[in-house]
């Protein structure tokens, strides 16, 4: 049935009581939608005329306008309301109800106003529909409900409540809650939701308490505001109270509630309690699943994210964004590349890769996160709208790859797009400038910062703390961090980092004193950086679990030659059950995952592989190769030390690669640990003696290896190298603000960027 043609205020039937001299009141006519059987199929014809009115009892009038609204038919609604004689209350409210559930508040809003000129007295149900309404003022409607006497209305008063706590009015709602002499359960609920939304936790669970004591009953939605500020305090012992409170309660089988219940646990870091729920659920949904799939992703759970996936697929609720995102986000982290492509290639099937805002990002990430930036690249330019955040995971994978360069290019361009940079936008951009040593635009940045108000982010503030320390800025490294609100480990080890880095192992010390102090836990970084011994005082007291700083002290030890101590760390290890994780390299050849150990002899072409790295060093040693001894196990001859450094888990992993791939084919090699510099140094050759690029992820960056020459400068190598070399020999006595540029990490930094230019071009963007 096509539309009817619009009608305007002189076509229609005037009611004797409505002035249009102040009021132009025109409800708009719709086209009906629905041919379903309700009770206003059972009204006559004539009812679909606006000249006549099938009825003069208004309890039937409002009966068949039911009707009509609820099987969505308001173009026959909207005549026989013009036709009637007889309106009260309740008819107007069922036209302005009909309106709003088809989306069309502007109309609901003039049958109101022509209600007032009529002059119907609205009743508690119409202040509740218009308060509801879509645009509604609240804070002018309460006065009005005011002089209805509706103020006392519980249904009134929580529909208020609820109206301010939806635009974020939390103060007003706040007195019309300590104002109502009458409270129910939706009246708690509302509050709670308010407070909730507002990260207002201590006073949400005041209110749960207090609705306890008053005896009320608690529903699906008061379960879920609980839980989910449980679930941002991370309170297990609440959330498992409320979860008990769900058991006894007839709200255990509800979906909605063991949703926020999956979340709750989820964010607790409990993944078998979660798994249990998930298991007794006797209906689940998308949520549900999705929820799983990305507690199970965070966790790094591969195997068991595809299964659910899998299963998620057979019910048919994967045709939305959420579960795509939560895939391709783990897609990133593994060895195998071909599941985030064949996600893609899902995506693009649906119709969902370049629908979905998330899906797109997501997109960028994961290809950044396997290397493969001109996937990442393609997939950003062929964006149709980017935001902010898709210029920014852009611009992370550029710098995430070592391309530094590119990433200040594309911060210019985003620029003069329009977007606005968030903190990490600024932390990734300041990491490039601070990795190319353009303290110029690194300046320009902290300015810009400043005014943008972004100078309070604990992310922004640690990365210009970390690039004025790395451009040889201590003053100005040592003024930001003294000035940052916030603080957390990175800015701790920055300042750490460069006062060891420039001798003043004094101020170092005092500064990790003072990171214990406050809370941080010291990390590998932190023990490259202090003084070993002072270091391990404050370990032992301590008694981490991770395995990362005992190594790295034994290490220091060794390389000084303080073998007892070096002996002592690693018996303290065996005592308290610390365990040094092993080192492990994977590639993929032909969509198989393969994964090496070092010196690793299970695999069935090891003789192969020990052939094919034994032709490499021969040409090696032809271009000058010399062995870091350094990198090896340090309780071993110089004989041993050599064998042991020419099977690490990655040397081993691109010969695999090597021969069982074409020439010319890129190889992808994924560790858990960090690169070594030995490795890192034969990689580079060998990418020049066979003439491919091999892209090597460890667990600080991306390494893409060219023509002998790596995407990071050899920057990290060169300060690891030195730090270490430095304690062995007793540290420097350099002057507080000495320069790098003299020598040193600074001048191959120059020479890098001599090579692949200085980044000079965008410096001026931000003046």
């Amino acid at each position: 049935m096509p539309p009817p043609p619009p009608l305007s205020p002189s076509s229609l039937p005037r009611h004797s009581t409505l002035s249009w001299s102040r009021w132009t009141w025109t409800p708009p006519p719709t086209a009906s939608t629905s041919t379903a059987l309700s009770p206003a199929a059972a009204a006559p014809a004539s009812a679909r005329c606006s000249t006549k009115c099938p009825t003069e009892n208004v309890f039937s009038l409002n009966r068949i306008l039911s009707g009509y609204s609820k099987s969505g038919d308001l173009s026959a609604a909207h005549d026989l309301f013009l036709a009637s004689p007889h309106r009260n209350a309740v008819t107007w409210t069922i036209m302005m109800s009909a309106h709003a559930a088809a989306g069309r508040g502007s109309d609901a809003f003039s049958f109101f106003r022509g209600m007032l000129r009529d002059g119907v007295t609205p009743d508690r149900v119409t202040v509740s529909t218009v308060l509801n309404l879509p645009g509604c003022s609240v804070s002018c409607l309460h006065p009005f409900a005011i002089k209805l006497g509706s103020d006392t209305d519980v249904f009134v008063c929580n529909t208020l409540l609820d109206a301010y706590c939806k635009h974020g009015l939390l103060g007003a709602g706040r007195r019309v809650f300590l104002e109502m002499p009458n409270k129910d359960s939706i009246t708690y609920n509302a509050m709670m939701t308010g407070c909730s939304k507002e990260g207002l936790q201590k006073e949400t669970l005041e209110l749960f308490a207090a609705m306890r004591r008053a005896g009320l009953p608690a529903s699906h939605f008061t379960f879920s505001s609980i839980l989910s500020v449980a679930a941002a305090m991370a309170h297990l012992n609440i959330g498992c109270q409320v979860h008990a409170l769900v058991i006894r309660s007839t709200s255990e089988s509800n979906v909605f509630v063991n949703n926020s219940l999956l979340d709750f646990y989820s964010k607790c870091d409990r993944l078998g309690d979660m798994r249990q729920l998930f298991d007794e659920m006797p209906e689940r949904d998308n949520v549900s699943y999705n929820v799983v799939i990305a507690s199970y992703a965070w966790n790094q759970c591969a195997g068991t994210v595809l299964l659910m996936f899998r299963e998620m697929q057979k019910l048919g609720f994967v045709r939305q964004a959420l579960p795509y995102a939560s895939i391709l986000s783990l897609a990133g982290s593994l060895p195998h590349v071909q599941i985030g492509k064949q996600v893609h290639a899902q995506l693009i099937l649906l119709g969902l890769a370049s629908d979905e805002d998330l899906l797109g990002n997501a997109l960028i990430d994961m290809y950044s996160k396997c290397g493969m930036l001109d996937h990442a690249e393609r997939s950003f330019f062929n964006k149709s709208g980017k935001s902010a955040i898709s210029w920014t995971v852009m611009i992370t994978g550029y710098v995430q790859n070592g391309q530094h360069e590119k990433a200040l290019q594309l911060f210019c361009d985003m620029r003069r797009a329009g977007p606005s940079p968030d903190r990490v936008t600024f932390s990734s951009v300041i990491k490039a400038s601070s990795s190319l040593a353009m303290i110029g635009l690194g300046r320009q940045l902290h300015s810009y910062l400043i005014r943008s108000g972004h100078r309070s982010s604990v992310f922004s503030g640690s990365a210009l703390v970390d690039m004025y320390a790395k451009c040889g800025c201590l003053d100005e490294s040592l003024h930001t961090f003294d000035e940052m609100p916030e603080r957390n480990s990175i800015s701790w080890n920055a300042v750490i980092s460069a006062y060891a880095h420039y001798g003043q192992a004094n101020n170092a010390i005092k500064m990790f004193e003072g990171m214990l102090y406050c809370g941080f836990n010291p990390d590998s970084v932190t023990f490259l950086s202090d003084l070993a011994r002072v270091a391990a005082d404050k370990l032992f007291s301590m008694e981490p679990t991770d395995a990362t700083p005992y190594v790295i002290l034994s290490n220091i030890y060794a390389k000084a030659g303080l073998w007892e101590d070096a002996a002592h760390v690693k018996k303290i290890m065996r005592d308290k059950g610390v365990r040094k994780e092993s080192g492990y390299s994977w590639v993929e050849i032909k969509q198989k995952i393969y994964s090496f150990s070092s010196n690793d002899q299970t695999n069935p072409m090891i003789d192969e592989i020990k052939d094919e790295l034994e032709r490499l060093y021969k040409e090696m040693d032809k271009q000058g190769y010399k062995a870091n001894i350094s990198c090896a196990l340090h309780m071993v001859d110089d004989e041993l030390k050599l064998e042991s450094l020419k099977y690490h888990s990655e040397k081993l992993a691109i010969a695999f690669a090597l021969i069982n791939t074409q020439p010319g084919t890129p190889i992808r090699i994924m560790k858990n640990l960090t690169t070594c510099l030995d490795c890192h140094a034969v990689i580079k050759m060998i990418s020049k003696i066979v003439n491919r690029d091999i892209v090597v992820r460890d667990s600080r960056r991306f390494h893409h290896f060219k023509d002998g020459v790596c995407s990071c400068g050899d920057y990290w190598f060169l300060v690891s190298g030195r730090m270490q070399t430095e304690f062995a020999g007793g540290w420097p006595n350099i002057d507080k603000g000495t320069s790098l540029s003299d020598g040193g990490p600074e001048a191959q930094k120059r020479t890098h960027r001599e090579n692949y230019g200085s980044g000079r071009k965008c410096i001026n963007i931000l003046k």
